[in-house]
């Protein structure tokens, strides 16, 4: 077999230095504040708007639109609170206590939360808990309160779309801390359950008021000291409402399972104990199997508990999050499955949101990290714009507010540093690597410049899925480049994601004489992976193909010996990220080709 010579091929490569130059960006997390010019771009940027670079080092996304929309900022105590559209007019409005002025209100919604208008409800000792429904089944929003200082439980009837209310002492003596709505004996109205912390009651109050007639009391326990938190459910999905109840004292998640059909009584069990202040709980299917579970939050974290073959299990959710004060269930992400978000108070004074994610894990999301003091947390779209928000109670900054959570802000765009280029030529390519899900993009525009304070106008844009040749585009012999790209979304659950991205020049130009009907790729190039050559033999005879790197180092030699003549194609696999050439060599021709490689 004839071999060639292959000593001139360096000496080609390298007769303009560096065939060609490549400067990358993979990295965004350093920050903004670098104007340049710099001689590399490496993890720093000039300006960046609405985008988040340090969350996940090497990717670039859009923000989650998610800063704090106060309601009220001067809530004395802010604390028990429901968002319900109390006037029905179309969006939520805020209903919610003030504990130390001792007064109830409610905040009128004006259009997508973003100004409110309060009216005051009444006037009652240390409210606590509030619950808005149509108690009395004439059409408006009735407000039910719980106050712990006054011993009550008092429903307050809606008179005229909100402006007026009645009081209505439903129970005395009752050291109330949360109550929950259902229906239990089937008659189409809410009745009440709530729970006395110091007597350990447990009591359901039948809703007769549609009838003029007084309210029917029910003890379903009265050992139950500690008694703080209270949700329903059915649990055995027999058609009735069970009650769930948290007890501080025990420690304890407590189910009463109604037999009050067959047995005439309710059936107490244990969900769980050794619980460290359990000050809420949710009852809903987390695990999207047609029960329902018991999520639970305390001082020690977030957990729910199955119900499965006779016994509760728990899985925890979240063991890191301190001093949990509330939980509320919500679809936050629109895929059927039931997410969380809470508050905490004391040392943590966070808000977040956990996404349901299959395979029963849950990704943790900060929504405020200074809501000191949250007490409470709900869960609604309050901005009218088909993704529900958060909102909440802080009683020590007393204050009602409220946090876009699905919605992320669009455009985000980040400006890069003034790279100053080492050696001056000609514009060749840009290549990137990212995401881009449904309803979201991302574009490029580039600029170059002898003068790194007179840069001059942007191309036009850059998009698309495939590396893009940038020929043309910018001046080609200029010193300074400086790149621009702009991440958008119209999908509330999407981000587009960028990775890296890559510009590429040559110093010698010989880019623009590629073409060669002998040798070309066939594959991207730039290529993320492997790379597919296609070359031509006008006659039959010896070649050798290789692969150079930028200095004129030989890679590799993945073709020689005797081919007949005609179209050939070889994949080349494993090259590191970078720029190459390819060298075709035969009997009196050479044909060289530009290969770039990402990862």
């Amino acid at each position: 077999m004839k071999r060639l010579c292959l000593f001139t091929i360096p000496l080609l490569l390298m007769s303009g230095s560096l065939w060609a130059n490549i400067e990358s960006q993979t990295n965004w997390s350093g920050g903004p504040g670098v104007a340049g010019p710099v001689s590399a771009w490496g993890d720093h940027f000039y300006l960046g708007t609405d985008l988040d670079w340090d969350t996940e080092p090497g990717q670039l996304k859009l923000v989650i639109d998610q800063g704090e929309n106060v309601i009220d900022p001067a809530v004395n105590g802010a604390y028990g609170c429901d968002l319900v559209d109390v006037d029905q007019d179309g969006d939520l409005d805020m209903a919610g206590c003030s504990y130390y002025d001792d007064y109830v209100h409610w905040w009128k919604n004006n259009g997508a939360g973003e100004s409110w208008t309060e009216y005051t409800v009444g006037t009652i000792n240390g409210p606590v808990f509030v619950k808005v429904a149509d108690i009395n089944m004439d059409g408006a929003r009735d407000i039910v309160v719980a106050a712990a200082d006054a011993n009550q439980i008092v429903w307050y009837r809606n008179n005229s779309g909100g402006t007026t209310w009645t009081a209505n002492v439903l129970e005395t003596d009752f050291d109330a801390r949360q109550i929950s709505l259902s229906d239990f004996d089937g008659d189409g109205d809410p009745d009440i359950v709530g729970v006395s912390s110091e007597t350990g009651d447990v009591v359901w109050w039948r809703n007769r008021v549609n009838q003029s007639l007084p309210w029917i009391k029910t003890y379903i326990d009265g050992s139950l000291l500690g008694a703080y938190a209270c949700d329903t459910g059915d649990i055995d999905n027999d058609g009735d409402v069970d009650v769930f109840c948290t007890s501080t004292y025990y420690g304890s998640i407590v189910l009463y399972t109604n037999d009050l059909q067959y047995t005439g009584s309710w059936i107490k069990s244990t969900v769980a104990s050794g619980l460290s202040n359990p000050y809420s709980i949710a009852v809903t299917d987390v695990d999207s199997d047609d029960t329902i579970e018991v999520v639970s939050a305390n001082w020690a974290g977030i957990s729910y508990y199955d119900y499965s073959g006779g016994s509760w299990s728990a899985e925890t959710i979240d063991a890191t999050v301190t001093n949990v004060t509330s939980v509320v269930e919500v679809d936050m992400d629109g895929d059927g499955d039931m997410d969380l978000a809470s508050c905490s108070s004391g040392s943590s004074d966070d808000v977040y949101w956990y996404q349901n994610l299959p395979g029963d894990s849950w990704e943790k999301s900060l929504v405020d990290g200074d809501f000191q003091g949250g007490i409470f947390v709900v869960a609604g779209d309050v901005d009218d714009d088909g993704v529900p928000d958060v909102a909440g109670a802080a009683t020590d900054e007393d204050r009602m507010s409220w946090w876009r959570i699905g919605g992320f802000t669009s455009p985000g765009v980040l400006y890069s540093s003034i790279y100053q280029v080492d050696q001056v030529g000609y514009w060749q390519s840009m290549g990137w690597s990212l995401e881009q899900p449904a309803g979201t993009s991302i574009y490029f525009n580039l600029r170059a410049s002898d003068n790194p304070s007179a840069m001059g106008s942007w191309s036009p844009n850059i998009s698309g899925t495939n590396p893009s040749s940038i020929i043309g585009l910018l001046e080609d012999g200029t010193g300074y480049l400086q790149y621009r790209v702009t991440l958008q979304t119209s999908n509330p659950y999407a981000t587009p994601s960028l990775k890296d991205l890559y510009v590429y020049w040559s110093p010698t130009g010989i880019e623009e004489e590629e073409g060669d009907s002998m040798l070309s790729v066939a594959s991207s190039n730039p290529s993320f992976g492997p790379v597919e050559l296609v070359w031509t033999l006008e006659n039959a005879g010896n070649a050798v193909l290789t692969i150079y790197d930028t200095t004129g180092r030989l890679v590799r030699e993945v073709e020689s010996g005797w081919f007949e003549a005609g179209e050939h194609s070889t994949t080349v696999e494993g090259l590191p990220t970078g720029a190459y050439a390819a060298c075709l060599q035969g009997e009196g021709f050479t044909a060289l080709h530009r290969v770039v490689v990402l990862d």
